[in-house]
């Protein structure tokens, strides 16, 4: 539960729905093993609390950027995801994670 004192604290409606979003950046491959690790942990997450889960690999930046500007991607696939989401209407997700 929240602490009350905590003025930016805000409770979830019981029956809302939530999405977690997870970004993968493929132009990386170093870190494909934990990608593999993260996916799987944030899956199991969901599920035990009834949360939705995807991911993405939007990648509007190109590999031949630097990594700064690539780290671009994670906001467009977010913005994309939120999008998607409100087109859905009422049955799109109350809360993206």
């Amino acid at each position: 539960m929240p602490d009350p004192r905590n003025s930016s604290a805000q409770v979830v409606e019981k029956d809302a729905t939530i999405l977690i979003f997870q970004h993968f950046n493929l132009h990386d491959s170093r870190v494909h093993m934990l990608q593999n690790y993260s996916m799987g942990q944030h899956r199991q997450y969901a599920d035990f609390w009834g949360y939705q889960y995807i991911t993405s690999t939007l990648n509007v930046i190109p590999a031949d950027h630097t990594i700064r500007q690539r780290q671009m991607n994670k906001i467009y696939a977010l913005i994309a995801t939120v999008l998607a989401e409100v087109d859905k209407g009422d049955q799109g997700a109350d809360w993206i994670m």
